[in-house]
């Protein structure tokens, strides 16, 4: 029986190698470049092995593996032998832990330089396919003489990724930035945060390798980020134009959010969320059977929670904010806890440790109610009080005591 790695050897000494799709800069031979391979032209009988190759200077490798007709359409399975030839040198990359081994078929094989060093870096994915694919990327860094390529950082089981911000249904893909190449990805969690996979792109975000591992560069790159800012920024205003398309808002005002956090706009980025608040921007979608819940309050906990516009919020906690998505949870809790409905704020203010605000409440039938509420601070949050008690014993502080409480 010929093993794999035998056949590995002699297929890939055989083979006139194929010329790659690449992006090959014409400046010194060291300079930071990538070029890669997608195996998906492939059409491969099941069961028998084929090679693909890639070429980066004067580094080369070759993927080996029997077609698969497991996936449409039909690739290389994964995970399979590599090699790489350098001249008179070559080593043979350890095989990633892979736990997902049914269905898997190669998705990219890249070699890339990230600085001007000798030996490029390796990136292998694989492809779990389906409507969101699941990549599954290793990456691989020359070590030394003695020891060769070794996996530096493998995405291929549960909990890997150090809580980089990198996204499985994306993997990995090089591009230049600049004289620079990076691994692009996007933020993966936002699809948790708008509740609709389709409805709007997650950031960007832009990764090297250094030191061994992957290292998020994004913040280096403003005027990617400022472009990706304004393409979510029109997206949200043709959303907004449109009675069907609002249902989809959410998901580019919070790319567009997020994006404004990391050009340190957080201040505007924050008014003109509660500007869209007020002018009912995102009911639509508040309503419907999808929903999860009030938009603004879980965009204002989500930024900080996975690291955007966090030295905003912190500030803004340490002071209790009189803000739209620091005041709305407290009044939307009192009225589920009466079983109403909050509905939206049309007016607020703030003195002390005390907030006046008027209030949309609806019920079960349809109906809708303005009403006056008091809230009072209660340790990092607002709660609702009963506003006759506080006004009665002189509590409200004078420049909000008329409107809490001879109005309503």
């Amino acid at each position: 029986m010929i093993t794999m790695m035998a056949l590995l050897v002699t297929t890939a000494t055989a083979l006139a190698a194929p010329i790659p799709t690449e992006l090959e800069a014409t400046v010194a031979h060291l300079t930071p470049r990538y070029s890669c391979v997608y195996p998906g032209d492939q059409n491969p009988r099941s069961g028998h092995p084929v090679a693909k190759s890639v070429r980066l200077g004067g580094y080369r490798a070759t993927y080996i593996a029997p077609g698969t007709t497991n996936n449409v359409p039909p690739g290389l399975k994964y995970p399979g032998a590599v090699r790489l030839t350098s001249g008179a040198n070559s080593w043979t990359l350890p095989p990633p832990a892979n736990p997902h081994t049914v269905y898997v078929e190669l998705g990219l094989l890249c070699l890339v330089r990230f600085v001007s060093e000798q030996h490029p870096e390796v990136l292998l994915e694989g492809n779990a396919g389906g409507a969101n694919p699941d990549f599954i990327p290793t990456l691989y860094d020359y070590a030394s003489a003695a020891i060769g390529y070794q996996v530096a950082e493998e995405f291929t089981t549960p909990g890997a990724g150090r809580d980089l911000r990198w996204n499985a249904s994306a993997g990995f893909t090089p591009e230049m930035q600049g004289a620079s190449v990076v691994l692009r990805s996007d933020d993966g969690t936002f699809f948790g945060l708008v509740g609709c996979y389709a409805c709007g792109g997650p950031p960007t975000r832009l990764f090297t390798f250094r030191d061994g591992h992957l290292v998020d560069v994004t913040l280096h790159y403003a005027s990617m980020i400022g472009a990706e800012a304004k393409s979510a920024w029109r997206e949200a205003q043709k959303a907004l134009g449109s009675a069907s398309e609002r249902l989809v808002v959410e998901g580019p005002v919070a790319q567009w959010a997020a994006d404004q956090c990391e050009l340190g706009d957080a201040t505007l980025m924050w008014q003109t969320v509660e500007r869209l608040e007020g002018e009912g921007a995102f009911t639509a979608v508040e309503d419907q059977p999808i929903s999860q819940g009030l938009f603004l309050p879980r965009l204002f906990s989500f930024l900080p929670d996975h690291g955007y516009c966090t030295g905003l919020m912190t500030a803004q906690k340490s002071a209790l904010p009189c803000t739209t998505p620091a005041i709305v949870p407290a009044l939307a809790s009192a009225f589920k806890s009466y079983g109403g409905t909050f509905k939206g704020l049309e007016r607020f203010a703030c003195d002390g440790p005390y907030a006046w605000t008027v209030a949309d409440e609806g019920d079960n039938q349809g109906n809708l109610d303005t009403v006056v509420v008091l809230l009072k601070a209660a340790g990092m949050s607002w709660e609702v009080v009963n506003r006759g008690t506080y006004c009665s014993d002189g509590s409200v502080p004078p420049a909000i005591y008329a409107d809490t409480c001879t109005s309503g």
